[in-house]
């Protein structure tokens, strides 16, 4: 349980440095969305680290879990 509540927050931590949480005005210009594209893929980096780091803690409980 405390490894899930730190890896929570390191999340958390990780997505307001990106500055996924922030406000976006209305995209109207092709660089704005080029650059939302951007923030959409450092997120997604993000949630790919933190759900690797999930499976090997649940792999450390039960090996088939993890595994599935």
């Amino acid at each position: 349980r405390l490894e899930a509540v730190q890896l929570m927050r390191v999340m958390d931590d990780m997505l307001e440095k990106a500055g996924v949480h922030q406000q976006n005005e209305e995209l109207t210009q092709p660089c704005q969305l080029e650059g939302l594209l951007e923030l959409v893929e450092v997120e997604q980096n993000i949630y790919n680290v933190v759900f690797h780091e999930l499976i090997r803690q649940v792999t450390v409980d039960c090996a088939e879990r993890g595994q599935l």
